[in-house]
Formats: C-alpha cells, sequence, structure tokens
C-alpha cells in the first residue's frame, strides 16, 4: 500500500509544481495599461478577420470604457472556443467558462482592472466572435473621500 501512498504524494507535489509556475507566469504578465493595449495583445483565431470595433462607455458610467470587437472565422464554433480556451489563460488572462451551446458558447475573462466576455457563435459561412472588453473605474484608495 505504500506505493499507491508514494505515487499520491509525487503527483500532488507535481502537480503543486505545475500551479506554483503558472502563478509564476500569470505574475509575470502585467495587465495591459490601457483598454487599447489589452486588444492589442489579446489572442486573435488564426485568419479571423475583424469585421467590426466600436469603444463608448457603457450606460450610467462616467469614467469606464468598453470596447466591442467583431470577428468572423472560418474553423467551426468549437475549434475558435478551443483555440480561446489555451490562448487567454497563456496570454495573462483569467478564462472561466460561462453560458455553453452545443456548437458554441462564452468565456468570462478577467485581468486586473479589465473584465469581459468572448462569445462564439457558429453560422452558415462563418463562426462569428464578439469580445467585449471593459476598464473598470479605478477603486478609490482607502484614505480617500468619495
Amino acid at each position: 500500500m505504500t506505493g499507491g501512498i508514494g505515487r499520491r504524494a509525487l503527483l500532488t507535489a507535481a502537480w503543486q509544481r505545475v500551479r506554483v509556475r503558472a502563478e509564476h507566469v500569470r505574475g509575470a504578465i502585467r495587465p495591459p495599461a490601457s483598454l487599447s493595449a489589452a486588444l492589442e495583445g489579446f489572442p486573435v483565431f488564426p485568419g479571423a478577420v475583424e469585421v467590426e470595433r466600436q469603444q463608448r462607455r457603457p450606460p450610467g458610467s462616467t469614467s469606464a470604457l468598453a470596447l466591442t470587437v467583431r470577428y468572423r472565422a472560418a474553423a467551426g464554433a468549437p475549434a475558435v472556443l478551443a483555440f480561446y480556451r489555451e490562448a487567454l489563460p497563456r496570454s495573462g488572462w483569467e478564462v472561466r467558462p460561462g453560458r455553453q451551446a452545443t456548437s458554441g458558447g462564452t468565456l468570462v475573462l478577467r485581468w486586473g482592472r479589465y473584465s469581459g466576455f468572448l462569445t462564439v457563435r457558429p453560422g452558415d459561412e462563418a463562426t462569428t466572435v464578439i469580445l467585449y472588453l471593459a476598464a473598470l473605474a479605478p477603486r478609490p484608495s482607502a484614505g480617500s473621500e468619495t
């Protein structure tokens, strides 16, 4: 039985090393300084073409900015979604699953003061990728008055 416990300890130790390395890599990549910089460093599915871009303030906000970018990709939605699930964490983004459909889905994104979502929708001729990013207003410091 000690062999089983030894293997479990080795696997646990290996997993902890992987987690520490992932946190180190994420810590080494700093969040972008601006919403434009966030988009510049954002991975784009190979061959995808940007078809629309809008930057505006979200309704009711006086200081936050939001950016919506729409891409078209010739690949199927599952391949596009798989690409983003892998590429975004390597670029420093925290990724959580959002609403999932059988042929597409949404990923919830966060990095520093930036958050948003990426939606992948299948189409007849191409897959549509919609990226929505918002730069959240900075929080007041603990000693300041609001």
